[in-house]
């Protein structure tokens, strides 16, 4: 058995109560200066946390439903019901992937704002997969939470525009 002496509280330790990769002070002194020091930093570190969280919401949340297998599971599990509830929405967005990855189709920018970054094929009807219309995610999510209304202005951005006489 390997021994050393941590040069903090001068104890003699077998190797083992050491961390490889720090040379100097034991497992002990360092778990009790960590102590200390969120003690004497708790505001600052709780701080610095919640800002963390605020600016990396999503990753955040993304990766801990990543490692929670409960969670994940949970998700899996809601995903499948929403497919076996809904074979046709399902059907309809495999043959648009299809297509594209054909290079048969290829996204347009959004009708709405016209960007052309994180594009969805929205289904007006889901008989007819290939019609869709090309939205952002931002528009995407507002046509289906808030303004179902804009289908006027979309219909009007895809015919053509009458000439007045």
């Amino acid at each position: 058995m390997h021994t050393k002496v941590c040069p903090k509280c001068e104890n003699e330790k077998e190797t083992t109560g050491f961390y490889k990769d720090r040379a100097g002070r034991c497992k002990r002194c360092i778990s009790d200066d960590v102590k200390k020091y969120y003690v004497l930093n708790r505001q600052n570190i709780l701080s610095a946390k919640r800002k963390h969280y605020r600016e990396n919401r999503r990753v955040v949340e993304r990766n801990h439903y990543k490692t929670d297998d409960e969670r994940r599971l949970a998700g899996v599990r809601a995903v499948t019901k929403w497919i076996r509830r809904n074979p046709e929405k399902k059907r309809a967005h495999l043959v648009v992937g299809y297509k594209i990855k054909k290079g048969e189709m290829e996204p347009e920018p959004c009708k709405i704002c016209g960007s052309e970054n994180d594009l969805n094929a929205h289904h007006e009807n889901y008989d007819l997969p290939l019609e869709v219309t090309w939205l952002c995610r931002s528009c995407h999510f507002l046509w289906h939470s808030l303004l179902k209304g804009w289908d006027e202005r979309i219909k009007s951005t895809t015919q053509p525009k009458r000439q007045e006489a």
